[in-house]
């Protein structure tokens, strides 16, 4: 299933609202934002994006029944706010001067006044959590707490040519399948249904899971100009992702051993492209990404059927078949 020309101006609409209320909140908050300069800084971050999270809370309470527009963009922020940081964080750790097609904060600003930045988007993001009733505040705060959990495995076991398939989906469990579960999880208990709840926010899991894995093979296959970012990045930090761990695990001894030279010399990502490619790591990859897929698409059986269940599952498989 296709996204089709209403599904687009849907989305299209949703953002450009979501956009417009979103960018208030950041220049109108008077407790913290003070600076002229930080406000700048916050709403430039605050740019582009697909806002993907955003409206799996807002599908996620549709389909528990709950349509009070203004409460569930208010949630929406939250995600959004806590993701955007986590993001200008995820920048200084890597180093990196692209993002979106843009000159990253940390390569504009310095790392200090990424970090700053932040700190401060967090911030406001548990401010307006605390709006909701008990215990969505605690289910963010948990979930925010995993994406430093996941950045620490991935910095600690950076550079472990032998990383495996289990350790590789708990990194990406931590790193962004949490926070898809927490929107769709937080976004379906406004309606009060705890039955769809539990369906909904495994949807999120195996959603995010489906998400970093696109992410990790376009890597290898995207170009610079639909990602907005290098291309074999991640192989020139030393990270493990899931086509590399794949397209080892199918090679023999020699095979492994010139490829760990290869890996600990960083002088032919190329050729390990190549190598990743020849032994079906990339085919491999995208099969357990539609497997994922396909567990989130039968948790949706026995849910009302409606736009928005079918626009939510239409967003799941565009999610394997994208290119940026």
């Amino acid at each position: 299933m296709k996204l089709n020309s209403k599904d687009l101006a849907f989305l299209k609409s949703f953002k450009r609202d979501f956009d417009n209320d979103f960018s208030k909140v950041i220049a109108e908050d008077k407790r913290l934002l003070t600076y002229r300069y930080a406000r700048e800084i916050a709403l430039r971050v605050a740019e582009g994006g697909k806002r993907l999270r955003p409206i799996l809370v807002y599908l996620a309470a549709s389909l528990a029944g709950y349509n009070d527009i203004k409460k569930i963009r208010r949630l929406g922020f939250v995600i959004e706010l806590i993701h955007i940081a986590s993001l200008l964080h995820d920048d200084v750790m890597d180093d990196a001067d692209m993002r979106r097609g843009k000159k990253t904060v940390n390569y504009q600003d310095g790392n200090s006044v990424a970090i700053l930045s932040g700190d401060y988007l967090y911030s406001l993001a548990y401010r307006m959590a605390l709006e909701f009733e008990k215990p969505i505040p605690e289910i963010i705060s948990v979930a925010a707490s995993h994406l430093a959990k996941g950045q620490m495995m991935e910095t600690v076991l950076s550079g472990n040519f032998y990383l495996s398939f289990s350790d590789y989906i708990r990194i990406i469990y931590n790193k962004t399948a949490v926070m898809f579960e927490c929107a769709m999880k937080i976004g379906s208990m406004l309606g009060g249904d705890a039955n769809i709840s539990k369906k909904l926010s495994m949807f999120g899991r195996y959603l995010g899971y489906g998400f970093q894995i696109t992410d990790d093979i376009l890597d290898y296959t995207g170009s610079v100009d639909l990602l907005g970012k290098p291309i074999l990045s991640d192989l020139a930090e030393g990270k493990v992702t899931i086509p590399f761990v794949l397209s080892r695990n199918c090679s023999n001894s020699s095979e492994i051993k010139k490829m760990k030279q290869l890996w600990e010399e960083k002088t032919d990502f190329a050729a390990v492209k190549d190598w990743v490619i020849e032994n079906d790591g990339i085919a491999l990859a995208k099969s357990v990404c539609l497997n994922y897929i396909k567990k989130a698409d039968n948790l949706l059986a026995g849910i009302k059927n409606c736009y928005e269940k079918e626009l939510l599952t239409k967003i799941a498989n565009q999610t394997v078949f994208r290119e940026r």
